[in-house]
């Protein structure tokens, strides 16, 4: 992959024209690069490495994956049609010989989850076509600010037997997605972990107190009080007969003093008293806030969610999840996609990526109220047979139909005497009445010509079945 890489960046680093100085740029002078005070490194290290954050992260990006990404075209006649067959479905399937679809999404998701982006690699064949995609992070890959075309190339650092080099890949060869906005420098995304660093740092130093004070049977630091004299010997001693007693691993045992003489005052708080629950409501809170909140935070485990929270169940806070998170991420990751990879195939705008979220689990309950509400439409008669059809996804049909309302208002009085405003608002009704009839006629005329159809249909039926019956 290496090798490859190298080869695609030196046919393609020089291609593009000369940066013109005397035009106008779009960053101010003073930036020249991506400066950022953090590592990928340090995420990992001091953020992912913790319980809320790594939970946090994986309910995103091990549901992320559920629909498949597809190509749609969206026909003249206002009709939207999967291309399951496209070459690129096959590319996606398989974008890489290690990793399925689904895996792959997981490392993209996760990389912009802890980095704040993701970067796709477009491995292409002798004739320039994509035969692979690959994934990097922010610790292997960083965009080269530019005033003028917004980003110049990527840098990627490589590290093999050869030694360890930099190479400069042009745009077109990479896909890259932003989590969020960086306002320190909008061509590269900003890192949820970043956001929530202290509330990470806060949340850490609360696991090692916690951890210190189970290990230690849950006694803080003590001090003896005594009113005897020691000298630097006896003091060694009674030092090293409490730190056997009740330091490290010598849980649960009881310390004996010499002489009676001597108080043992605590200079801490015990477990009981340090509300351990509230403490570790706060940056928990923070953490899932950063990465889509309560819902995010629930599903995670995080028990200021699961007391707190307003969900009845697991599926309300994964549908949540999905309307509140999911469904901009797929978008955001949909127009990248196209962009980056489906117009290497086709250049042509009715053609699109989308994810196919008519699949998920999770959102089958929103189908349901929607095909629900269309039927509803249908039968009252204030949308057509076609109308209904169109708002639950369902391709329409070449002849439609208007239902009629067995409820029809009757029409509205007019008083001769009224005044003008009551006469206006009375026309308006008549109008309304007469337009409805109007449309009630329409519909008579609609169903008697469906009868005569179906009557038609009928005898013609029937005398084909008497002539199958008379050559039998």
């Amino acid at each position: 992959m290496l090798d490859a890489i190298r080869q695609r960046a030196a046919a393609l680093l020089f291609k593009g024209a000369a940066l013109d100085a005397s035009q106008m740029t779009m960053l101010p002078g003073w930036v020249k690069d991506p400066h950022r005070d953090y590592t990928m490194s340090d995420i990992i290290k001091h953020g992912y490495a913790n319980p809320a954050v790594y939970a946090c992260v994986r309910v995103i990006a091990e549901s992320f994956p559920e629909p498949e990404l597809h190509v749609w075209e969206q026909t003249p006649e206002g009709e939207t049609v999967m291309h399951a067959d496209h070459p690129l479905r096959q590319l996606l399937v398989r974008p890489n010989p290690f990793m399925a679809e689904d895996e792959f999404w997981d490392y993209c998701v996760t990389y912009a989850a802890l980095g704040g982006n993701f970067y796709i690699w477009k491995e292409r064949d002798r004739s320039g076509a994509p035969v692979a995609l690959w994934p990097f992070h922010d610790g292997q890959l960083r965009p080269v600010l530019d005033g003028r075309r917004w980003v110049s190339g990527y840098v990627l650092d490589v590290e093999d037997s050869a030694g360890r080099e930099k190479l400069v890949i042009p745009p077109s060869e990479i896909i890259h997605w932003r989590w969020s906005v960086d306002p320190r420098q909008p061509q590269v995304g900003m890192s949820p972990i970043v956001a929530a660093s202290r509330a990470i740092d806060l949340d850490t130093e609360f696991l090692r107190y916690t951890h210190a004070l189970a290990h230690n049977d849950a006694v803080p630091r003590t001090i003896i009080k005594t009113r005897l004299g020691f000298n630097d010997q006896a003091l060694k001693a009674l030092k090293d007969q409490w730190a056997r007693r009740f330091g490290g691993g010598n849980r649960g045992d009881v310390a004996f003093l010499n002489d009676a003489d001597a108080d043992i005052i605590r200079l801490g708080s015990g477990l009981s008293e340090l509300a351990v629950q509230d403490i570790y409501n706060i940056p928990e809170s923070r953490i899932a806030a950063v990465y889509g909140g309560a819902p995010v935070g629930y599903l995670a485990g995080l028990n200021v969610h699961l007391q707190r929270s307003t969900f009845s169940n697991y599926e309300a806070a994964e549908l949540a999840l999905h309307r509140r998170i999911l469904m901009a991420k797929w978008r955001s990751v949909e127009g990248v996609m196209t962009e980056g990879l489906l117009r290497e195939y086709d250049q042509s705008p009715a053609l699109a990526l989308r994810f196919d979220v008519g699949r998920v689990a999770a959102l089958a309950s929103e189908r349901q109220q929607r095909e629900a509400h269309a039927l509803t439409m249908f039968t009252a008669g204030l949308w057509s047979r076609n109308e209904s059809r169109a708002a639950t996804g369902a391709r329409p049909l070449v002849e439609d139909v208007v239902m009629s309302p067995a409820n029809v208002l009757p029409e509205p009085v007019v008083y001769e005497e009224a005044p003008a405003t009551m006469k206006a608002t009375a026309t308006r009704r008549e109008d309304t009445a007469a337009a409805r009839r109007g449309l009630m006629a329409r519909r008579e005329l609609v169903a008697e010509h469906e009868r005569a159809i179906a009557a038609a249909l009928a005898d013609e039926k029937a005398a084909i079945l008497e002539a199958l019956e008379g050559s039998g």
